[in-house]
């Protein structure tokens, strides 16, 4: 293993001389020492500060105020439906003889409609959960609620109860000549 990394060693050395012993093709070696030169490790040369009143000169802000709602921008946009039914929003006007609705969007509102929440679920009265015990009304709680996972649970200890058994009785199987 030593043999191993000392012939590494040399290898490493020599491919790192090889560019220096080489001659090229005016006779002289393909690098000098000369050629090297280490970076300039300085700091990094920051930008000229630039003042607040340039930058509002440049975006056309000549108060502190913000810009007028006449500035703002109004786009189009036509709402359809394609020849496969899917929703289309386009800033193009969709084919002739296709409905389409027009929507004026403005640049300062939020286009992504607000979801509204479910309503909380109501409280079972004591007669429901017995129609559902019946069968008549399907139990649509979650699998994960406080009720359902102590009942997850009793199942779960009734199959590794049921797996025992049934090993038992095959190991019994196993022994009998």
């Amino acid at each position: 293993m030593k043999l191993f990394i000392k012939l590494l060693l040399f290898l490493l050395v020599l491919a790192c001389a090889l560019p220096f012993i080489t001659l090229g093709p005016g006779g002289q070696p393909l690098m000098r020492l000369e050629n090297l030169k280490w970076p300039e490790l300085g700091a990094p040369r920051l930008p000229e500060a630039v003042s607040a009143d340039a930058i509002k000169k440049r975006l056309g802000l000549a108060s502190d105020e913000p810009p007028a709602t006449d500035d703002l921008t109004t786009s189009t946009v036509y709402k359809w439906r394609n020849g496969k039914g899917e929703l289309q929003y386009t800033s193009d006007r969709p084919p002739d003889g296709i409905a389409y609705e027009t929507l004026a969007l403005r640049s300062d509102t939020n286009v992504v409609a607000a979801v509204q929440a479910p309503p909380p679920p109501a409280e079972e009265a004591p007669g429901d959960k017995n129609a559902a015990e019946g069968g008549l009304i399907e139990d649509l709680t979650s699998v994960y609620s406080p009720g359902k996972v102590k009942e997850l649970i009793d199942q779960a200890k009734q199959v590794q109860k049921l797996s025992r058994e049934r090993k038992k009785m095959l190991d019994g199987l196993m022994d009998t000549p």
